[in-house]
């Protein structure tokens, strides 16, 4: 009689092999954790630096002031952006752009779209402000008035992540990492 020759795992090297992966899981688990959390503030960030972007270059297109209104809760905000209306006759000026509230979304829009950026649902990004409020001018795009310091709000993940976002007076929106915090991919040191 020949014999067969059988292949396969023993029980011994299967818990062995399953006892590897876990302690691998065990240990990439916190790097999977903080690269979500960095890629949920990022994600928050870039949406805001590119609605206060769109806004500018509405102002500048449109040439209608448009005003970037920040507001909610520092757990719950949002950040919204309005164009100021058609003057109410012919020959009338163009009025400035009123601040929205972005808790409402409908007051909040451009070019007949709600224009709204909401925190991200169960992210725990938190915005450091709560209030604030920019307006572009038409035409140039720079903020009214054209002394007004450049506005900033700081982003920040419950590890600690920070991104801050300023606007300088020409208009023009920049993201950073605060000194202090961890780098974030994209973003250069402040």
């Amino acid at each position: 009689m020949q014999r067969r020759s059988q292949s396969g795992f023993t029980l011994i090297e299967l818990m062995i092999t399953i006892a590897v992966l876990g302690i691998l899981a065990v240990i990439a688990v916190p790097t999977f954790r903080a690269l979500i959390e960095k890629g949920r503030l990022r994600g928050a960030a870039d949406d805001v630096m590119n609605l206060i972007s769109v806004a500018r270059a509405e102002a500048i297109k449109r040439q209608h002031s448009v005003s970037v209104a920040l507001g909610g809760t520092t757990t719950a905000w949002c950040v919204g952006a309005n164009r100021a209306g058609d003057p109410a006759t012919a020959g009338q000026p163009i009025p400035v752009a009123s601040a929205c509230d972005c808790t409402s979304p409908s007051s909040c829009v451009l070019e007949n779209q709600v224009s709204v950026v909401n925190a991200p649902v169960n992210s725990g990004v938190t915005s450091d402000t709560i209030t604030g409020n920019i307006t572009f001018a038409a035409q140039t795009g720079a903020l009214i008035p054209v002394t007004t310091v450049p506005g900033v709000v700081t982003f920040t993940s419950p590890s600690g992540y920070a991104l801050k976002i300023t606007v300088s007076p020409l208009g023009l929106v920049a993201g950073c990492t605060p000194v202090g915090t961890s780098f974030i991919s994209g973003f250069p040191s402040c």
